[in-house]
């Protein structure tokens, strides 16, 4: 329609200038588009005929298509034969250690006569434009869980004490469906983080290849670009679970850009609709967070024609099984052989006996916790 297409936001604003009587010089002027430009599109507006208040609840897919309709393209049956593969190429691309450059020699084993490398390249990223324009980074599924916590807290009420206390709220989403996962903690301790990440993946029924935390202190002990080094208590966990730890590098919100938008979803989907004023306690406040969760979760995705829920179910099989036992929390203390060859262990207030061959030797201590778990994961 237009030499250069612009955003789809950008038509949205013209669209709605226009209809609040603003000439096309003035709007040109405030979107810092030509005027010409700007008649091109109030003239599509136009004939199309779709009152403003429909169109705006189009997607940007759907209204990309109403204001830039794709150009005829003479099509051969070579062209046709692969643009026929493509629907399928997309779903095994959805398999792990599933490349293009695989795919590239399926195709030319099933068509013999067939284009090149190149020109196959060419037309799948011109499909792949069209089939899904706003795709940026392609998940596989079962691959990642990404975990982070909410800047702002929740209230609530210890009822050992009867003080009112600020939650923190731990965010999980799976990369591929995009499922989450909300809890309302008590602290950000790794006793707290391990326990919301057992119960994100009890909630999600599966574990994943991968946990990508930010660079949280009960995460990682020392964070790094290349090696950080993730806390010993948090590495039992995840080799309990028999996932890999893989922390989101500092200052780079592109590698956990799904758990950051899911919490600003959390802030308009779950804060907005919890009671103002209203202080219960802790496990009162995750059964609320749940009922939101659900509603979320099963709310339908834009541009799409399912639910965070639907996507979950067909990720489901490409989980891992989760362990028959729950991890058992553990702490590391380092400690002194006395000359009776014993150790104490002040937490429990008792000697314990090592060989002797190890008086005087510093030693570090493993220790379980007794559980006193969360009993929030929330049921669908």
């Amino acid at each position: 329609m237009a030499n250069k297409a612009i955003s789809m936001s950008k038509v949205r604003q013209i669209i709605k200038l226009y209809t609040q009587q603003m000439g096309k010089k003035k709007i040109g002027e405030r979107l810092g588009m030509s005027k010409h430009t700007v008649k091109l599109y109030i003239e599509h507006f136009r004939s199309i005929k779709i009152p403003k208040e429909e169109l705006f609840r189009l997607s940007d897919f759907e209204l990309n298509k109403l204001f830039h309709p794709p150009k005829e393209m003479l099509i051969n049956d070579q062209l046709k034969q692969l643009y026929d593969f493509f629907p399928g190429m997309s779903i095994q691309l959805r398999r792990r250690g599933m490349t293009v450059a695989k795919q590239f020699l399926e195709y030319k084993a099933l068509n013999p006569p067939s284009y090149g490398e190149t020109t196959f390249y060419k037309h799948y990223n011109q499909w792949r434009k069209k089939v899904n324009p706003t795709m940026h980074i392609e998940h596989k599924v079962g691959d990642k869980m990404y975990v982070d916590y909410a800047g702002a807290t929740l209230p609530y009420v210890d009822t050992n004490t009867g003080e009112i206390k600020n939650a923190q709220i731990f965010v999980a989403i799976l990369g591929w469906s995009q499922y989450a996962y909300v809890e309302a903690m008590a602290s950000q301790t790794i006793e707290e983080f391990i326990t919301a990440c057992e119960n994100a993946l009890r909630f999600f029924n599966g574990v994943p290849l991968a946990l990508v935390p930010d660079n949280l202190k009960s995460a990682v002990h020392k964070a790094s670009s290349y090696e950080p080094t993730v806390n010993e208590n948090f590495k039992a966990f995840a080799d309990h679970y028999g996932i890999a730890v893989l922390p989101a590098r500092s200052r780079k919100p592109q590698d956990k850009a799904h758990v950051e938008n899911m919490v600003k979803l959390t802030y308009q989907k779950i804060y907005a609709n919890l009671p103002e004023k209203e202080f219960v306690p802790l496990n009162e406040l995750n059964i609320q967070i749940g009922q939101h969760l659900v509603t979320l979760n099963n709310a339908q995705l834009t541009g799409k024609q399912c639910s965070r829920s639907d996507q979950w179910l067909m990720e489901l099989s490409a989980l891992q099984p989760l362990p028959a036992t729950c991890y058992e929390m553990r702490k590391l203390k380092q400690v002194t052989v006395m000359k009776n060859g014993h150790v104490y262990l002040t937490e429990d207030q008792h000697y314990y006996s090592v060989p002797y061959e190890l008086i005087g030797k510093k030693l570090k201590m493993q220790y379980i916790i007794l559980p006193l778990r969360s009993k929030s994961v929330h049921a669908l």
